[in-house]
């Protein structure tokens, strides 16, 4: 009963994936953007839904804030 207890234990606390933070795939020197693509500007944001609007295509609402 103990070793299936320590068992269970180690399992748990042994978890899955890598250690440490997230890193990109590829080189070090090739990555672009190192955590997160950055955010689009306000003015990116409207010139984007004023292209949906002109196609005809609903504007999502992430685009009007």
């Amino acid at each position: 009963m103990r070793g299936a207890c320590a068992l269970l234990a180690l399992l748990a606390l042994a978890g899955c994936g890598r250690y440490g933070p997230p890193r990109p795939p590829g080189p070090a020197d090739q990555v672009s953007f190192p955590r997160a693509f950055p955010q689009p500007t306000a003015a990116e944001r409207a010139a984007e839904a004023e292209r949906l609007r002109r196609a005809g295509l609903p504007v999502p609402p992430a685009l009007l804030r």
